[in-house]
């Protein structure tokens, strides 16, 4: 059991399951605690409608099974560390290392992002080849990272490059190159807008979690089709 249980930061009320109904409860409250009216925050509105759009696109697109629930269940921690990247610019360890393990554990027998891919990169279905697809897209996500930072040490923190770690472990190779060229691409434009925006300075720094997040939840909902689509193979050939 979770301890302590879901309460109002600000008066401390338990809430009640019906306050845990996603979307509904928040507009029935009007984004407000119940008893204190103290204001809950936007973030939780749009992490429900995030996930339920994404379960809804998953479940559509393979059914309601293992691989989707599995995925779902990673791309949740993904907004999980974005979310905390952005409030307290950290990537926790606690969520990181638990998610490798997981990751690896899983790996030979479920059916993420990289079965297809990879079914064509390694030639196999066999426990053994994903396991070593995860393995390696765990040493290129991170490697590409680790690389950074030692090179550029202002550019980005370990947390970024665990984070990317364990997104090649989830979604295999070469899935992870659809996840952090997203990432990167993403991440890039935005910072460019900000900066022509005025909102932010070369000197203040963006945090990158929230892109790789995206990367990773674009890869693992719709890798097989971006891969097909940067390498022009429309035609069949993918």
């Amino acid at each position: 059991m979770l301890r302590p249980p879901s309460h109002c930061p600000t008066c401390g009320r338990r809430i009640t399951p019906l306050e845990l109904v996603p979307v509904l409860s928040y507009l029935m409250l009007r984004g407000r605690c119940y008893r204190c009216r103290a204001p809950i925050p936007l973030r939780v509105l749009v992490i429900e409608v995030v996930l339920g759009l994404l379960a809804g696109y998953l479940w559509w697109a393979m059914g309601i099974s293992a691989a989707s629930l599995l995925l779902l269940g990673f791309s949740s921690l993904f907004l999980l560390m974005a979310v905390i990247d952005l409030e307290h610019g950290i990537i926790p360890d606690v969520l990181v290392y638990p998610g490798l393990a997981a990751g690896l554990l899983l790996a030979p027998w479920w059916l993420h992002l990289g079965l297809e891919l990879e079914l064509e990169f390694w030639g196999s279905s066999a426990p053994g080849s994903l396991l070593l697809g995860s393995l390696i897209g765990g040493a290129v996500g991170g490697g590409a990272f680790s690389l950074i930072i030692l090179l550029y040490p202002q550019g980005m923190g370990w947390g970024d490059a665990k984070m990317a770690g364990l997104i090649g472990v989830v979604s295999g190779i070469p899935g992870v190159l659809v996840a952090l060229l997203t990432a990167v691409l993403s991440g890039g434009l935005v910072a460019v807008l900000l900066l022509a925006l005025g909102w932010r300075t070369r000197k203040q720094s963006i945090p990158f979690g929230p892109f790789l997040a995206l990367g990773a939840i674009v890869a693992l909902a719709g890798g097989k089709g971006l891969w097909c689509w940067y390498l022009g193979l429309y035609q069949g050939a993918c």
